[in-house]
C-alpha cells in the first residue's frame, strides 16, 4: 500500500508492493524488473504497467484511473484534496443619495451563490447598527441584478449604512460601510441608475451649486461617446445617447466649476 504526498516519486520492481510513506520530494527505488512509474503533482494521475498496477487515484471529487492487468493496489490521497469555497455574492456597487425627504440606497450584484436575502442596517455612530428591513436575494445568478431601498427616517445627521448578506444555510457577511448626510450643501455629487443598464440610464445631481455642468462619458480606453454642457438640474437627467452605446463599461465624468466627480457605468 502506498500513501503519497506532493512531489513524491516511486520506481518499483515487479515484486511485492511497497509499505512506505513518502514525505515531500522523497524518492524510493525498488528491485529490478519491469516496474511501475508514478509521479504526483498538483493534479494526481497514476498509470500502472502490466503486473501489479495501481488502479485509482482520488483528487477532490475527480477520479483518474488507468491500471494494469494484475492485482491492483489503491491509494488514498486525502492530504491532497483541494477544497474551494465560492464567495456568496460579488457586490459590484453600493451607494446612497438624498431623494427628497428620503435616503435611497442602491446596490448591484455581479453574481450570487445561495443568496437568501439582504438586511439593510443603519447607524448614527458607525458602531452600533440596527436592522431596517430585509430584501430577498436572487439565490443563484451570473448576471447583474440591481436592488434599492428607501429610508424615510432621515434628519440632518450623518447616517451610516451597510448590507448584511445571508445565505440559505444561515452564514452571513457584511459590505463596506457608506455614509451620507442630507443637510443642505453646495457640494457636488451624482448618482447613476439603473446601473448596469440596458441603455436607458439617468443621472441625478446632489448639492445646489447652481452652475453649468459638463458631462463626459468615455470608455476604458479613453474614447469619448458623449460630451454635453447643461444648466444645473435638481431632478433626473436622462442620458439619451446611452441607448446607442456598445455593451461594456464606461466612465461618467461630471465637472462643475473645475471640480470633477466620476463613476463607472455598465451597458448590458
Amino acid at each position: 500500500m502506498l500513501c503519497l504526498q506532493s512531489l513524491a516519486q516511486f520506481h518499483g520492481g515487479i515484486g511485492n508492493g511497497y509499505h512506505k510513506m513518502s514525505s515531500n520530494e522523497t524518492q524510493y527505488k525498488g528491485g529490478s524488473g519491469k516496474g511501475d512509474n508514478m509521479q504526483s503533482t498538483g493534479t494526481v494521475i497514476f498509470q500502472g504497467n502490466k503486473g501489479q498496477g495501481y488502479s485509482k487515484s482520488e483528487y477532490g471529487t475527480n477520479t483518474f484511473s488507468k491500471g494494469g492487468s494484475g492485482g491492483g493496489s489503491s491509494c488514498n490521497c486525502e492530504g491532497m484534496q483541494l477544497k474551494i469555497s465560492a464567495l456568496p455574492i460579488h457586490l459590484f456597487y453600493f451607494d446612497a443619495f438624498c431623494d427628497g425627504e428620503n435616503i435611497k440606497l442602491v446596490w448591484t450584484t455581479a453574481s450570487e451563490i445561495n443568496n437568501d436575502y439582504f438586511t439593510i442596517e443603519k447607524s448614527y455612530d458607525a458602531i452600533t447598527f440596527e436592522a431596517l428591513n430585509h430584501i430577498s436575494g436572487a439565490g443563484n445568478s451570473n448576471s447583474f441584478i440591481s436592488y434599492e431601498y428607501n429610508d424615510s427616517e432621515v434628519n440632518e445627521d450623518v447616517c451610516y449604512y451597510r448590507l448584511k448578506q445571508t445565505d440559505y444555510d444561515g452564514k452571513y457577511s457584511y459590505s463596506q460601510v457608506i455614509s451620507l448626510s442630507c443637510e443642505k450643501t453646495n457640494a457636488l455629487d451624482f448618482i447613476l441608475y439603473p446601473n448596469p443598464s440596458n441603455g436607458e440610464i439617468f443621472l441625478r445631481l446632489t448639492g445646489s451649486p447652481e452652475q453649468e455642468i459638463i458631462i463626459i462619458i468615455a470608455d476604458l480606453h479613453g474614447k469619448k461617446y458623449c460630451q454635453q454642457t447643461l444648466p444645473f438640474i435638481s431632478g433626473d437627467i436622462k442620458i439619451e445617447e446611452a441607448r446607442n452605446f456598445p455593451k461594456g463599461m464606461y466612465i461618467v465624468n461630471v465637472i462643475i466649476n473645475k471640480e470633477a466627480k466620476y463613476k463607472k457605468m455598465i451597458i448590458e
